[in-house]
């Protein structure tokens, strides 16, 4: 007989492998799996893992494909208290992910500190959602600071802010510690690339070259 009992999210390692998703994904979906919190739970860690790998596109057709009632609830009143922080997960997963896909970074870190606070007020906190949305955002944040400096050769601390999802005086912090400067008008500017101590003309429309480059990528992506 063929047991149709999800696994406890517990059973499964908290930075689990792409793989071994991928393999209970079938059993989550099969219709004959009852609908029990480790499903929603499941489905929330599957995000975070595809969306810390970047695997953007799979992520979306992953929320296409789910089993109907993981992703469509959109208040904690509409399931049992016993049932809410595992479906909360799942539904705040989804909008994380709909944020990073419409580079919508300012949503991205609202939502994902929401969700951490929720998390960890919550009377269980899920290691696996909290340590893996932690890591997403400071992989998001890493991916940012690489494009800003291919990007930009200066911004206003108001517009950079926005990719970091922190302070004023905390983006500035981090900007500097990577080579930039600070004006008193709240411009930053990084350090030109040298080449031998003198800036060439190719040297300087290659770096502006890579930073149209870095942005339509961006945009795209």
């Amino acid at each position: 007989m063929i047991d149709h009992t999800f696994p406890l999210l517990e059973d499964i390692p908290t930075n689990p492998e792409l793989s071994l998703l991928r393999s209970l994904e079938p059993l989550a979906e099969a219709p004959t799996t009852p609908l029990a919190p480790a499903i929603p739970r499941f489905y929330a860690v599957y995000l975070y893992t595809l969306l810390l790998d970047d695997e953007y596109e799979e992520a979306r057709f992953l929320c296409k494909r789910a089993r109907r009632g993981v992703f469509e609830i959109d208040s904690a009143e509409d399931v049992a208290p016993e049932y809410a922080v595992a479906w909360a997960a799942a539904v705040s997963a989804r909008k994380v992910l709909l944020a990073l896909w419409n580079r919508d970074f300012p949503l991205f870190f609202t939502t994902a500190s929401t969700e951490l606070e929720r998390l960890f007020t919550a009377a269980a906190t899920p290691p696996h959602e909290s340590a893996l949305l932690q890591s997403l955002i400071s992989h998001v944040r890493e991916q940012n600071y690489a494009f800003v400096a291919r990007a930009f050769s200066s911004i206003s601390l108001a517009e950079v802010a926005q990719y970091f999802g922190l302070s004023d005086d905390e983006t500035k912090e981090q900007l500097i510690v990577r080579g930039w400067s600070a004006s008193v008008d709240g411009v930053l500017s990084r350090a030109p690339a040298k080449s031998g101590g003198v800036a060439t003309i190719e040297g300087v429309h290659k770096d502006r070259l890579e930073a149209l480059v870095a942005l339509v990528t961006h945009m795209q992506s």
